[in-house]
């Protein structure tokens, strides 16, 4: 289990790829950008070579909460890519929704279980129904994904994914922000540790 401190936000180890990816960004050589994206195709193609879960092929019905970390990994990975993609692809600029039903439309196209809009219900310590809120996606019913538009992540975002994770009582968030120029995702973990302490 992960201590409150080490449960805060842990950057996504992708240095090479986001690398060829900001060169892209910041380049007027269209060259650049389509070896970006021949990177981004190459990279896609061996994620869904080496896991099977990734390929075309009829959903399966919801998994239980949870999942092996090796399991989580490879689903955030695939977010992440598709999520870049995306980001490549329609630039900053757009409204939230439009890359929301874009990456939900991807996934759902790569076989997983994309839920928009998902509704979660929060609750007072007595079991009383406070209020609820909607979750930008729920990915495989154990990954929540709330997208930004923003000039930069601030910490209101954060404390929003963690509040979601909290309340839906699942451990894996990722924090996507398609608002500024450079692509932003962050991942979340809340564990059970934490909501003893609280």
């Amino acid at each position: 289990m992960l201590s409150k401190t080490q449960a805060a936000l842990c950057a996504i180890d992708n240095s090479a790829l986001l690398e060829s990816y900001a060169r892209a960004d910041t380049s007027s050589d269209p060259r650049d950008k389509r070896e970006a994206l021949v990177l981004a195709r190459d990279w896609h193609k061996n994620l869904t070579a080496e896991n099977p879960k990734n390929s075309k092929k009829p959903k399966n019905p919801a998994k239980p909460k949870g999942g092996t970390m090796k399991e989580i990994k490879q689903l955030c990975d695939q977010v992440r890519q598709t999520a870049y993609d995306i980001h490549v692809y329609h630039g900053h600029g757009h409204l939230e929704k439009v890359y929301e039903n874009a990456l939900a439309h991807r996934l759902r196209k790569a076989g997983l279980d994309v839920k928009q809009q998902h509704p979660i219900k929060v609750y007072d310590e007595d079991g009383t129904l406070i209020g609820d809120y909607l979750a930008d996606l729920l990915i495989e019913n154990v990954l929540i994904v709330e997208l930004k538009t923003a000039k930069t992540l601030a910490k209101e975002h954060e404390a929003q994914i963690l509040g979601y994770l909290k309340s839906a009582r699942l451990e894996h968030g990722l924090l996507i922000n398609f608002g500024s120029y450079k692509f932003q995702i962050r991942k979340f973990v809340w564990s059970e540790m934490d909501r003893i302490r609280k």
